[in-house]
């Protein structure tokens, strides 16, 4: 997803349409700057939690 959102790049996976088209839709209703950028796999909040989950 972040190729979609930082470059623009269309896809065709209805899914990622749906989620890049609300996340827009919330930047733009909220006034919102963002930045966009790629978490690796080790520093990213998510990954470590789902692992303590398992």
């Amino acid at each position: 997803m972040y190729a979609q959102l930082k470059m623009k790049i269309i896809t065709q996976d209805e899914f990622i349409k749906n989620r890049i088209e609300f996340i827009q839709s919330f930047i733009k209703q909220r006034k919102l700057k963002v930045e966009f950028k790629i978490i690796n796999s080790k520093n990213n909040l998510t990954e470590k939690l789902s692992k303590k989950r398992d």
